[in-house]
């Protein structure tokens, strides 16, 4: 019987042989403070259990892999655990365990059964005795490996992040309130982002290739994906952007010191009063958020018709219609929009105007007197500046009348804490643009 201890598999390796040995080599760092004799349990004979490695106080002690133990940890890990502020939860394997999730991995993807079935088939077919909780460990990251997203499967499902990037093989994570953080997982293994990448996509049925090297995609959990490979990178980069699973209502925006209650009144008049509302900001400064608390304010019995490019608008009608672009098909932003000049609409929501034919969409349909309001996001630092984009991609003096209010949200830094705030809604006016109400 082979007897696996979880030090026994972070530390020892098997000779061609099969004889068990320890690798382990003591560095400049080592200030002899007897740590590591006074914790080695069989001080004539090394046992394996890697007491001495994990109790030196300054990391002298350290592991030296084969080459061929390099190549299986590369091919089937991927990553590493490495210094970090956030802590990902992620279960890094041994040697040993690697090579036994390997084979349970091969065996799963050739049998029609789940994947615990496999995994505990295995362990007594081959006479394998794990210790108490390492069961359940290796089986969590063999189901993090097939089914879900390896290393940063764990940060995907906390609520309490927003943002989620793998760059250089570095993983970071934003969290609310806290900031940008180093995770403390590190990819090493390119293949091994590209494969999560593409585990992403599929559901889309989209993923990257030589040929399409860009991709944006959607979670089940709603969160938001772009990713791309070389040529357009050095390396692959992905970048997750999560959101509330329950979108905030205006009364959340009020309590959270996104807007005070005169320019929440403001904006829900603006609502009711079927309005055509841009809400328009930086890159993260929280447009969609906002957009989706003002589509709360929607009657429930009202048709909406949702155009995006990557679904994130969450609304709860139930008469509701979510129209998404795809570039492979070559189903436009421009040409969606249009579409929606047939389907009798009480309001349109744009997740994002950017280009020349979008504006131009938005504003037909607009014009048109689609609906009873539409309301979009936009990228701007100010209505000033919203309304000279708006012009220089095309929209006509005239047209501006029928954007009746917009709303502009930045991210900005108080007392050393990044928030979300909207600084200012202004109206158009006979083409003239009127601020009603600023931050104070």
């Amino acid at each position: 019987m082979i007897c696996i201890s979880p030090w026994f598999l972070l530390w020892r390796s098997v000779s061609a042989a099969g004889e068990i040995f320890l690798k382990i080599v003591r560095t400049s760092a080592c200030v002899e403070c007897g740590n590591c004799e006074r914790v080695c349990p069989t001080p004539e004979e090394c046992n394996g259990c890697g007491l001495c490695v994990e109790s030196c106080p300054v990391g002298a002690l350290k592991i030296v892999y084969s080459e061929e133990e390099k190549a299986l940890l590369h091919e089937v890990v991927g990553w590493k655990t490495v210094l970090g502020e956030y802590k990902a939860n992620a279960y890094e394997p041994g040697v040993q365990e690697a090579e036994l999730m390997k084979e349970v991995l091969g065996a799963y993807r050739e049998m029609d059964c789940e994947l615990r079935d496999v995994f505990d088939g295995y362990v007594k077919e081959e006479n394998i005795k794990l210790e108490k909780g390492q069961r359940d460990c290796l089986l969590k990251a063999l189901e993090a490996e097939a089914h879900g997203y390896s290393a940063i499967d764990n940060m995907i499902k906390d609520s309490k992040l927003e943002e989620i990037t793998v760059s250089q093989g570095r993983v970071r994570a934003y969290g609310r309130g806290k900031g940008w953080m180093d995770a403390d997982v590190e990819f090493t293994n390119p293949e091994k982002v590209v494969a999560l990448i593409n585990r992403m996509a599929r559901p889309l049925g989209r993923r990257v290739t030589l040929k399409q090297p860009r991709v944006n995609a959607l979670l089940p959990d709603g969160s938001r994906i772009h990713a791309a490979i070389p040529p357009v990178v050095e390396e692959p980069c992905l970048t997750i952007r999560k959101f509330l699973e329950t979108p905030l209502s205006p009364d959340d925006l009020v309590g959270g010191g996104v807007i005070d209650e005169e320019g929440m009144f403001i904006l829900s008049e603006a609502v009711k009063q079927d309005c055509n509302i841009m809400v328009a900001g930086s890159t993260g400064s929280g447009k969609t958020t906002t957009l989706n608390a003002l589509c709360t304010l929607i009657p429930m019995d009202q048709r909406i018709i949702i155009v995006e490019e990557t679904p994130e608008i969450s609304v709860p009608h139930e008469h509701c219609v979510r129209l998404v672009v795809n570039d492979a098909l070559g189903i436009t932003m421009h040409s969606l929009v249009g579409d929606t000049l047939r389907m009798r609409p009480d309001k349109l929501v744009v997740g994002e105007v950017r280009n020349e034919e979008e504006v131009k969409a938005l504003m037909d349909t607009m014009l048109a007197g689609q609906g009873k309001g539409s309301l979009c996001t936009f990228h701007a630092l100010s209505a000033r500046e919203a309304v000279a984009r708006l012009r220089g991609l095309g929209a006509r003096e005239a047209d501006l009348n029928a954007l009746h209010c917009v709303a502009v949200q930045r991210r900005i830094t108080h007392k050393g804490k990044e928030k979300r705030v909207i600084t200012e809604i202004a109206g158009i006016v006979d083409g003239k643009l009127k601020t009603v109400w600023r931050r104070k």
